[in-house]
């Protein structure tokens, strides 16, 4: 009975075999190569108040020979080396790179890693206060300049390594543009820590309060003309009959003022009798935010009654 079921099937159990025999052969004798794989480095445990120094390599190079189809299946976004630093001194500690954390394939083995082992610095971490220091860029517009800087809190503590501190005398806020700024604002920013292995203690933002003024200018317009305002039928003499005005203001306006001689003085005559009178300079003028003041302020108006001599053109200025 046992030789009936051995000769059962006999071509179907023989091309079983055969078949087997070609796959176990061509999985354990297939030609064998060799691939580079890069394997990111990830470091963990610092210990607490500890700062590493410096930037370890975060990737190793790893070679692995095996079998080309072995090779092809592997999962490379599962590959890495973890680095525990919990035992790691003050100082220099070295930690070898193990291939036991990289799971290959069967039949696959790891040549070489470079590099083999990485060297870490760590150094005791410190707490010291500084002084902020805002950190503008652009210009507001001509007509405005800043009043005022108000930082709060003005010093924050930072947290880093003492050769770290030592370095530092201030720090800077992140950047805060018056580029088209007119109106006096509050920035809430962050400390500047780009490039230095220090951290504020606290998430809190800083606040920088920024008042902005209006620029003035000054500007001067010799020799204007007095003229009056008003109907009178009497003969009418000023002294003097020209004056000084100083201008101040914003400086495009004042000095487009200046430049175009776009302003007018006059006096207000309206309804007063044949007599002398100390009156104010007025003035006409387009713009804003713009004080004129004349030298003198005041001008003599001499109106003549009927049958009065009509009076004298006042001398020019020397």
């Amino acid at each position: 009975m046992l030789r009936s079921l051995f000769l059962e099937n006999l071509s179907l159990k023989l091309l079983s075999l055969l078949l087997a025999l070609t796959i176990y052969l061509f999985v354990n004798y297939e030609t064998t190569t060799e691939i580079g794989v890069p394997v990111p480095v990830e470091l963990i445990g610092i210990p607490p108040n500890f700062t590493l120094i410096g930037q370890p390599p975060s990737t190793a190079h790893v070679r692995i020979e095996g079998p080309k189809t072995r090779l092809d299946s592997i999962n490379r976004e599962s590959l890495k080396f973890v680095v525990d630093l919990a035992s790691a001194q003050e100082g220099l500690s070295t930690f070898k790179l193990s291939e036991e954390q990289l799971r290959l394939p069967q039949g696959c083995e790891v040549r070489s890693i470079s590099p083999s082992a990485i060297t870490v610095s760590l150094e005791l971490t410190e707490k010291r206060k500084f002084p902020v220091y805002p950190h503008f860029e652009g210009e507001p517009p001509d007509d405005v300049v800043i009043g005022s800087i108000r930082v709060s809190p003005a010093t924050i503590q930072i947290s880093g390594p003492l050769s770290a501190l030592d370095s530092i005398e201030f720090v800077r806020t992140t950047r805060i543009s018056l580029r088209g700024r007119r109106e006096s604002f509050v920035a809430k920013v962050g400390i500047d820590a780009t490039g230095q292995p220090v951290a504020p203690t606290s998430n809190d933002p800083i606040q920088v309060f920024i008042e902005f003024l209006s620029r003035k200018e000054r500007g001067t317009l010799p020799a204007i003309p007095v003229e009056t305002r008003g109907q009178l039928p009497y003969p009418i003499r000023i002294e003097p009959p020209a004056i000084d005005v100083t201008l101040e203001g914003p400086p495009m306006a004042v000095r487009t003022l200046v430049r175009n001689r776009q302003l007018s003085a006059y006096v207000d005559i309206e309804g007063l009798e044949a007599g002398e009178y100390d009156r104010p300079i007025e003035f006409s003028f387009q713009g804003d935010q713009i004080i004129a003041r004349s030298t003198p302020e005041t001008v003599r108006v001499v109106l003549v009654g009927p049958g009065a001599p009509a009076p004298e053109a006042a001398a020019p200025a020397p």
